[in-house]
């Protein structure tokens, strides 16, 4: 008697790449079935897929709850009130969903310098993002006014994308809004 496997019915490159490798798709497939597993049932884990425009451009994150951040990881942090009301100039921001999980990639700690030069934030004599004027509603939205060493248990967080809505207007991240480090999975 000859066993056969069924096909996997997907797109013609997918199928000849799976059947190239079947222990390797089924060790992923069993890899991420025990991180989901295991990120479901642990107070130390969190599972969540990107359901804003300001998260990085992943499908699916692992949140490690309590791990602090060191420069250039990506974080998770509850985007609260108080970061929202920083914002210049002060108008009704209700677009922005406040004590909600937002991800940045860190790119100040507690001690760096932060300077803004012309339209340009600069940590540590090194440029990392500009301003972009105008918010995605077009209203005018400026840069921090915060300029200075970074304070201690507080963080500097941004994305590369031109538009990523972070400390450039809303300052620093607190230590203890900080929910966790952010692993993207796929």
């Amino acid at each position: 008697m000859v066993v056969t496997r069924p096909k996997i019915q997907v797109a013609g490159r997918i199928t000849r790449w799976i059947d190239e490798h079947p222990r390797v798709f089924w060790g992923m497939v069993i890899v991420y079935a025990a991180i989901f597993a295991v990120a479901a049932i642990s107070p130390w884990y969190q599972i969540h897929m990107r359901d804003q425009e300001s998260w990085p451009f992943h499908t699916v994150f692992l949140i490690k709850k309590g791990m602090l951040p060191e420069r250039g990881e990506l974080v998770a942090f509850q985007l609260r009130e108080e970061y929202v009301e920083r914002i210049e100039p002060h108008a009704p921001r209700t677009q922005i969903p406040v004590n909600t999980m937002w991800m940045k990639r860190v790119l100040g700690m507690p001690g760096d310098r932060v300077d803004v030069v012309e339209n340009q934030v600069v940590i540590n004599g090194q440029p990392v993002a500009s301003g972009f004027g105008r918010d995605r509603f077009g209203v005018p939205i400026y840069l921090t006014s915060f300029r200075g060493e970074i304070p201690p248990h507080q963080y500097y967080v941004s994305l590369p994308h031109p538009r990523s809505f972070d400390s450039r207007y809303y300052g620093m991240v607190k230590e203890s809004d900080v929910i966790g480090l952010a692993v993207p999975l796929f």
